[in-house]
């Protein structure tokens, strides 16, 4: 038996109760799983370090994206920031905040934890998250391609928030700005700057001075989307995804 692991490991409940159950329901998967495989290198070393008598059983293969798919012809010069979410992870205060500042900047945000009537009016909300269908792929594609740049604001934990945005986002290149948490995918592969715009803490002023520079910087960002559209055909295709899948589980 194989399974994917994208946020067990995270320990959400004060509930001594909860937390025993949850601890031996994850001793249990780990004995009965022939494979475990995790999506954040974060999340797979804190395993390592608690249960390391499963580590063999544990492998490490980032969340893929259909590069075929999320794709644009060309960039724009809107004043458009965008933010997708649903996860516990998103800091859905700290993004709202961010966009009561910036008034001069449209926002768009596509998420479900949010009411219109406590938005700021330079927000557009599409209420809706990916389960529910309600909101398509070709209309989140067209959306993304509105925006000049995809921030993803969060708490800082082991789990991979943000991930599949974040990778759209590359793939649209549209430049991504995110807080630089423990549970970040692949740490290694992205640089700030180079590939990608990181937040160390979540300061409102900090957010705001990253978004202007994204704005401002033309020839900067062009770069830094360049080089993160790159870092996600060398590691994060479907192709490379299933081939590095059939490689654990034969």
């Amino acid at each position: 038996m194989t399974v994917f692991i994208m946020g067990l490991f995270v320990n959400q409940s004060k509930n001594i109760i909860r937390k025993y159950f949850r601890e031996k329901f994850i001793i249990l998967l780990l004995k009965i799983s022939t494979n475990i495989i995790f999506l954040s290198k974060g999340e797979k070393n804190f395993a390592e370090e608690n249960y390391s008598r499963y580590k063999e059983k544990m492998f490490f293969l980032p969340f893929p994206v259909d590069s075929k798919f999320w794709n644009k012809d060309k960039s724009n010069n809107n004043k458009k920031v965008l933010f997708i979410g649903n996860d516990g992870k998103r800091d859905y205060e700290l993004v709202t905040n961010i966009a009561r500042k910036m008034i001069n900047y449209e926002f768009i945000f596509v998420s479900k934890q949010f009411k219109s009537i406590n938005l700021p009016k330079n927000v557009k909300l599409y209420h809706g998250k990916w389960a529910d269908n309600k909101i398509s792929d070709i209309k989140i594609r067209d959306i993304y391609a509105e925006c000049f740049v995809s921030i993803i604001p969060l708490k800082d934990s082991i789990q991979p928030s943000g991930q599949s945005v974040a990778l759209q986002s590359i793939s649209m290149k549209v430049p991504v700005i995110i807080t630089k948490t423990k549970g970040f995918w692949e740490e290694e592969k992205f640089k700030d700057n180079k590939n990608i715009f990181f937040i160390m803490k979540n300061n409102i002023n900090d957010w705001e001075e990253k978004i202007s520079l994204v704005y401002s910087e033309k020839s900067l960002v062009s770069d830094v989307c360049e080089s993160a559209y790159k870092t996600l055909i060398e590691n994060y295709t479907l192709e490379k995804f299933y081939s590095e899948f059939k490689k654990i589980i034969t």
